[in-house]
Formats: C-alpha cells, structure tokens, sequence
C-alpha cells in the first residue's frame, strides 16, 4: 500500500524533493504567492480543554464535511469504522463538523439519511455531529484535532486546518500542493480502506503528528505573509 511507502520516508528528510507549485526560488530566496487564510485559524487553541470539552479521552479526529453522499460521507464512515475495528479501542472519537443542519434531526444532534445511520450502528458514542460553525469555533476544532480530514472539494477549509496546526488527510485529487504529502498530511484515494489507513497511520504515531502539524502550521503563515519564527 502507497500509504506505508510514504510512512517509511517521512523522517528521511525534513523537505520533499517537489517545490510547492506557491513558491516559486529567484535571485536565492523564496518568493511567496500569499494564500488567504483568515486570521480566526492562526491563534492556537486551548487544545486540552477543548478535547475535556468534547469528552474525548484520546485521539480526536476533525472531519469537515457535508452529508451528501458526494461529499464523502459514506466513505468516511466505512474508513472509521474499519479504524475502530482494527484497533478495537475506544479512545477514538470522530467530530463530523460543517454539515448542513437541515441534514441533521431536530435535535441536530444525528442525520436523518437511512445510509448514514446503517454505517453509524455500534458507533453511537465514538462519532459526534455537529452543524455549521463558527470561524472562531473551527479554529479550536482544528488547534485540537489530532488530525483532520477534508473532502478534496473543501479547499479553504484544507489551509484552515493546517494553519491551525493540524496535519490533514484529504484526497488526492485535491488542487496540488495544498498540502505536501508527508509533510504536512496524507493525499489519499476516495477508497475507504487508503483513508482508513492513513488515519492510523497518524494516530498511532503522536511523534508524526506533531511534525506534520507543526510544519503545516508554520507553512501556512509563510503562505499567508506572516513572520515566522524558528
């Protein structure tokens, strides 16, 4: 699998051999295209608290994503739910955020698509929905995220997240060099058993979490225009 050949490369350099195609070299120094990226997602967040907050014990698991089956819903759910099951541990919870909340029940705590709910049996206190947020709220999502996937079609919200420090896992289809993979996350197929290993493979190795998301981090405000402190 693609995904254990990236893995076994992550630690052999600190730079991959391919230049962001937003920077571009001249005259010895970088000269930077500046993304947008709003100033709500580059403040870190209060990640114990917001994790105490959630009740999430362990590793947390952002996903920004709408619940149309053409969004990645389904697949997301088949990935997580191959996750659980392989690592048969209960200090996963999955924060399903960005959803249209006429999607969700009354209470806007559940959807309401008979496809969901079936991929969702047995995992009841593992996943949490929530509707659209607040650009304030994101940030702190993301600040404690352990990693975060979004649907390739969700583009701002892939520089949001690694602005927060939050390495990301999104497909490879993706606008290239968003995000560098192995880097600062992991480009993955719309296969739900590839995303399913990606996630582990992040989640099983805090070391490689806190790189990634320290480099996206720190990517994000060189792309954005800010100092960068080292």
């Amino acid at each position: 699998m693609a995904i254990f050949k990236k893995m076994l490369n992550i630690f052999r350099s600190k730079k991959s051999s391919d230049r962001p195609e937003l920077i571009s070299l001249k005259g010895g120094q970088e000269q930077v295209e500046l993304v947008k990226v709003d100033q709500a997602f580059c403040v870190k967040g209060n990640r114990k608290l917001v994790r105490r907050q959630l009740g999430c014990r362990g590793f947390l698991i952002v996903s920004i994503s709408g619940l149309e089956k053409d969004h990645g819903i389904l697949t997301l759910l088949k990935a997580f739910n191959l996750l659980v099951n392989k690592r048969a541990s209960s200090n996963i919870l999955l924060l399903i955020t960005h959803c249209e909340a006429e999607n969700l029940h009354q209470d806007k705590s559940w959807p309401n698509d008979p496809e969901v709910l079936k991929l969702l049996g047995g995992l009841e206190n593992r996943v949490k929905f929530f509707g659209p947020q607040s650009k304030e709220r994101l940030a702190t999502l993301f600040s404690a995220a352990t990693v975060t996937v979004v649907p390739y079609q969700k583009e701002q919200a892939i520089l949001e997240a690694q602005a927060c420090g939050s390495p990301v896992i999104t497909d490879q289809r993706v606008e290239p060099n968003l995000v560098l993979d192995g880097e600062t996350g992991l480009l993955v197929t719309d296969d739900s058993e590839d995303l399913a290993l990606a996630m582990e493979a992040i989640i099983k190795n805090e070391v490689l979490a806190k790189r990634m998301g320290k480099q996206a981090a720190v990517r994000m405000k060189r792309l954005s225009g800010q100092a960068v402190s080292t």
